[in-house]
């Protein structure tokens, strides 16, 4: 695991550096609309529809397509 992380955060080039960076960006919009979420559904005390998987799901297929067209290059 260690080994994992360490690579992770071993410098890269600028292209690996643009997809880490592109994927902090995701997985903080997912993070911040599921905490909205969840605080509406706690506050209003009504189950409302995971709106928030759309940015998962269109993000996340974005991001991916990103990371698999540097990774070929």
């Amino acid at each position: 695991m260690r080994d994992l992380f360490e690579e992770m955060l071993r410098p890269g080039d600028r292209r690996t550096i643009i997809t880490r960076v592109l994927l902090a960006i995701w997985l903080g919009v997912v993070l911040v609309e599921f905490g909205v979420w969840l605080a509406i559904c706690l506050i209003s005390g009504e189950f409302e529809g995971p709106w928030w998987l759309w940015s998962v799901l269109v993000g996340g297929v974005v991001v991916g397509g990103v990371h698999l067209a540097v990774r070929k290059r």
